[in-house]
């Protein structure tokens, strides 16, 4: 059988994820030059950098659970991926996470027990 998971909210966090960690490699390598070179200005686009990368990080792992296909790991990482698509201002990720939450797993069908009618007596 297939396992179910939100495929919209997972495809949207990852590529919310890959665009953070794009974005944290620009931010870094200047952050480092930066750094190295003006002190404590440079060392802010460092800061930047190391707070997109951890931001990242978390959307992937985050990304990673939502094909777990159960609802409650579904729910808790959804919310752990719009707290930090609010603060890393990713929208691919915020839209994720609202994915994530709005998600109900498939219903299993149920099968209907069917009992036999007893007949009825003949008209008299």
């Amino acid at each position: 059988m297939v396992n179910e998971y939100p495929r919209g909210a997972y495809i949207l966090t990852l590529i919310g994820a890959i665009i953070e960690i794009i974005l944290a490699i620009i931010a870094l390598i200047p952050g480092i030059l930066g750094a190295a070179l003006f002190g404590l200005l440079g060392a802010f686009g460092m800061g930047t950098g190391v707070w997109l990368l951890i931001v990242s990080i978390i959307l992937f792992v985050g990304a990673s659970k939502l094909k777990s296909g159960d609802p409650g790991t579904i729910r808790t990482w959804s919310i752990i991926i719009l707290v930090f698509g609010i603060l890393g201002g990713n929208i691919f990720a915020l839209i994720g996470g609202i994915l994530g939450l709005i998600w109900k797993p498939p219903q299993k069908p149920t099968t209907q027990q069917y009992t036999a009618t007893p007949p009825s007596p003949p008209p008299v």
